[in-house]
């Protein structure tokens, strides 16, 4: 399975799907044994890691970005003894157990990645795209056509007969004087390889909130502020699409039952609500006001959804909102990550802070620098953070 991708190599062809070398589904994710493979998390978007364990804050090792342009982090993921980085156009790998630097390759400007069990997979927006080794090196090239202009992928999955992928479009950037500018799109399609025809395809105007696929990748949530999209991954018709509107969305994921996590607002204020696949409603919880939510809803196997609406950590089980723990991070953006105990792990400016199920501060470590991405902890129960100060592994 391929997510995002991509080197700024070619330019794509109109109406061409084309591949290199073959990527199948055999190159699925061993999510066993990768962490954070997903910016957060998983294609769930959950933001939950499967390990566990206390934190003292006691630095292991520290390393400064390889970086030419000196940005920060936005990503880290784990496979084996790899940790991968990426900075929004320039990923690299280090060696987790003291930092030391491996590889470093430069990507599209301000993309992200994900992994498969092949190697990294970043984007290049012109609808090329390259699988990195787990050794820096080039593996696969795929090329695809996405039917809008300047498109930006967020999922593919390319077998030997058909190619499933999602995109968006933000409207063509490239326009001639007195040229009104397209308006913002977002898509699913079933193309099939051979023969090369297309299956079937959404093609949806609006501006792009998010997509989550099924723990199962049988079901994909397609969002805009104005609507849910709900249908199977392998849909032949529109009669096979669920639409859900709630209110203006903000952020959405899937939780560790399957069902979804909406949070959206009306003019009564802002709630967060959880729905079954079919639209039937579990419960809603009204959310105090005040606070960007740029994170979606977080949730734990336990049950607890956990939503960071500016500087607070707002906590929710089964539709009552239990606890509001203030970071104290002020005016910067808090990240935050739920391990496999329902802890959480916080990344509040300055601060990294371990919490506890219900909210109980466990630690609350000044860090050297402001952090930019959610932290995320190995096996071993070490903690890895990135920032302005570079990268630091954690006891």
């Amino acid at each position: 399975m391929v997510w995002l991708v991509c080197f700024c190599l070619s330019v794509c062809s109109s109406g061409d799907i084309s591949q290199k070398t073959g990527v199948t589904k055999e190159m699925s994710m061993n999510k066993s044994e990768s962490v954070n493979y997903h910016r957060y998390g998983d294609m769930q978007a959950s933001s939950s890691l499967r390990s566990a364990g206390a934190v003292t804050g006691e630095i292991i090792w520290q390393a400064a970005s390889d970086s030419a342009s000196g940005a920060a982090p936005i990503h880290l993921a784990i496979r084996d003894d790899l940790l991968v980085v990426g900075y929004g156009g320039y990923i690299e790998g280090r060696r987790r157990s003291d930092g030391e630097f491996r590889w470093g390759c430069e990507v599209a400007p301000n993309i992200d990645f994900d992994m498969n069990e092949k190697g990294i997979a970043t984007l290049d927006e012109t609808g090329f795209y390259n699988l990195v080794g787990y050794d820096g090196r080039p593996v696969e090239e795929v090329r695809l056509n996405f039917m809008v202009d300047d498109p930006y992928l967020v999922y593919a999955d390319i077998e030997a007969t058909e190619a499933r992928y999602i995109c968006y479009s933000l409207g063509k950037a490239d326009l001639t004087p007195g040229e009104e500018p397209p308006p913002p799109y977002l898509v699913y399609a079933r193309y099939g390889l051979n023969p090369r025809e297309l299956i079937w395809t959404f093609h949806e105007e609006g501006v792009y909130l998010g997509a989550c696929l099924s723990a199962d990748e049988e079901t994909v949530y397609l969002a805009t502020p104005e609507t849910i999209y709900v249908f199977p991954a392998g849909a032949t018709s529109d009669m096979e699409l669920a639409r859900h509107r709630f209110g203006r969305h903000l952020s959405f994921s899937l939780d560790h039952e399957g069902d979804l996590l909406t949070f959206f607002e009306t003019e009564e204020g802002r709630f967060l609500k959880k729905v079954r696949p079919d639209g039937a409603e579990m419960w809603q919880a009204a959310i105090p006001p005040g606070g960007e939510v740029r994170q979606p809803p977080a949730s734990s196997v336990g049950g607890n959804v956990y939503l960071a609406a500016g500087s607070k950590i707002v906590i929710i089980k089964d539709g009552e909102v239990v606890r509001e723990y203030e970071s104290g991070a002020g005016n910067e953006r808090i990240h935050i990550s739920v391990l496999a105990d329902n802890s959480v792990l916080v990344a509040a400016g300055t601060m990294l802070q371990h919490l506890g199920p219900d909210g109980e501060v466990l630690l609350n470590r000044k860090m050297p620098g402001e952090l930019t991405c959610r932290p995320i902890m190995d096996n071993a129960g070490r903690v890895y953070v990135g920032g302005s100060a570079g990268l630091l592994c954690l006891e």
